[in-house]
């Protein structure tokens, strides 16, 4: 079998030469080696300096050091063939390079790849799925630091095999999404599409799985100034319902003593508010019929009846999927009706006739515990950004994404949308918080010719329908329905996600982008290629 050990030679401390170990001894395991399309065997083996006073093991790629009695692995020298996540698994790294490639375009997911190499060689690692999502996540979140500052890549050289991927990626967020953003910026201005306009639509079916619990995030956008209370964003774990820190809330919550008062009903009065406000949140308790602010509450009261709320609405969610699966129908089934109420949105709903608003009845019951994403695409097809969705589709949420958007976009001043008049209205309620938010209110908003016929208000027809000369004028020949092209493009990768965490679901869709901004480029430069031949 092959030797594979660390490309060092002397110890960077004391600069002495390291001593290799040899097969079968100590010091040398049997790793497996994922090279698509089979499977590799090999030793790999460490090599220690036997003058230097620290205790370190280099091996391929990476070196253990003991601190505080444990061993910690660290970058050191990556090998230019295999990433090794471990002593004994590594990842050639041309699979590596195209496995976004194959997610897009293939629609690959890590479960049918774990069960194919299973398949193809009984040998494989039992957990090779897992490790395989790892050795990605980590190796695409290295080849991303290059580009990013040399601080960056030394701090990740100590995290990236030491921490657990979702913690990883959370810690690194805060630099690889604006770079990623002004990646896809970068491919946009290559494109030469237009500067001023774009289409933003939402895909509830490229959703993970999420715990649900109302109320439990708060996200300041500094922006507009304002406050989004969204569900918990967490995932479940394993076969639970809500996510591991609401889970053990409930379990604790439900075998204490109940408190002095029970709460009958909630409602929620707004879910985007300024910072001035206090109360968004009003209960009834039981035995009494007036309202009374949620502060008043006791927190452990409040806790133990959402707790109860969500794990009842799963339950019987669970179940009824259960049922349906058994009589062999799968029709739309009636969903639960619960956690989702009409925020701070009922002025901007009210002054438009038009029933496209995602805040209506048959909506309701996706806030508890669907998700998704918000996406911004250009006139070329091209995705420019995206933010992830939690619960419903709602006004707040979309609106929240397009102030983000407008900050990053100085240019944009038309926006096409399947709900542009509420939307609208909705932007001109809140136009006086900052200078982003008076520039929200004094854009463009015209409706996609696909959803036009649902637009029948007065509203719409005097400002936001494509019909109109103006609109006419603003829209020139960019296709109003290129968002819900781009969406049925991305809609497949849900089985991909479904099971992901937070950060690696975002870390997925966000090269998966990459790749469909590339495609994009290069079918536009096979075409201008074609047209340059036509002319001559």
């Amino acid at each position: 079998m092959e030797v594979l050990c660390s490309s060092r030679c002397c110890c960077p401390v004391c600069e002495s030469p390291l001593q290799q170990r040899r097969p079968r001894q100590r010091g040398a395991v049997q790793c497996q080696l994922i090279a698509e399309p089979e499977t590799l065997h090999a030793w790999h083996v460490s090599k220690i300096c036997s003058r230097c006073p620290l205790l370190k093991n280099f091996w391929c790629g990476f070196q253990e050091v003991l601190i505080n009695g444990k061993w910690v692995k660290q970058v050191d020298n990556p090998h230019p063939l295999y990433f090794f996540v471990s002593k004994k698994l590594g990842v050639a790294g041309s699979w590596l390079r195209r496995w976004r490639y194959r997610m897009y375009l293939h629609r690959a997911s890590f479960l049918h790849e774990g069960v194919l190499l299973r398949l193809l060689d009984p040998t494989v690692q039992a957990r090779v799925r897992v490790q395989l999502a790892r050795a990605w996540g980590r190796e695409i979140l290295w080849r991303r630091s290059a580009d990013a500052e040399p601080v960056v890549r030394e701090r990740l050289a100590s995290q990236l095999l030491a921490l657990p991927l979702e913690k990883l990626l959370e810690v690194n967020w805060c630099w690889y999404e604006p770079m990623m953003f002004q990646r896809r910026w970068t491919q946009l201005l290559t494109s030469g599409d237009r500067l001023d306009i774009c289409a933003i639509d939402g895909n509830a079916q490229l959703h993970r799985r999420t715990c649900g619990q109302p109320h439990a995030e708060v996200v300041y956008y500094p922006a507009i100034e304002k406050f989004l209370l969204r569900a918990c964003s967490r995932s479940p774990h394993g076969r639970e319902t809500l996510c591991p820190f609401h889970a053990s809330q409930r379990d604790s919550l439900l075998q204490a003593n109940p408190g002095e008062g029970e709460i009958a009903s909630h409602r929620l009065k707004r879910a985007l508010y300024a910072e001035s406000d206090v109360s968004y949140l009003e209960v009834k308790m039981d035995g009494f019929a007036g309202w009374q602010p949620a502060e008043t509450v006791n927190q452990t009261v409040l806790n133990r009846y959402f707790a109860k709320l969500a794990d009842g609405t799963i339950r019987r969610r669970r179940q009824r999927r259960q049922e349906v699966r058994s009589q062999k129908w799968r029709g739309f089934r009636p969903r639960s009706r619960k956690y989702l109420a009409p925020w701070s949105s009922e002025q901007a709903r009210a002054e438009s006739s038009c029933q496209t608003h995602k805040e209506g009845e048959q909506h309701v019951a996706a806030a508890s515990k669907s998700a998704g994403f918000l996406l911004a695409v250009s006139s070329g097809g091209m995705i420019v950004d995206i933010q992830e969705l939690v619960c419903a589709e709602s006004l707040s949420q979309r609106y929240c994404f397009l102030s983000t958007l407008a900050t990053r976009w100085p240019q944009l001043a038309i926006v096409c949308h399947d709900d542009a008049c509420h939307l609208k209205l909705f932007a001109l309620q809140h136009r006086r918080s900052t200078a982003i938010a008076e520039r929200l209110a004094t854009m463009d908003f015209i409706v996609d010719r696909f959803h036009a016929p649902g637009h029948c208000g007065e509203y719409c027809a005097q400002h936001c329908l494509p019909t109109i000369e103006e609109n006419k004028r603003l829209l020139g020949t960019f296709p109003t329905e290129i968002a819900e092209i781009v969406n049925s493009e991305m809609t497949p990768l849900g089985h991909t996600i479904h099971h992901m965490g937070k950060f690696f679901t975002q870390l997925v869709v966000s090269e998966c982008t990459d790749v469909h901004n590339l495609s994009r480029l290069l079918a536009l430069r096979d075409k201008q290629r074609a047209d340059a031949k036509k002319r001559r």
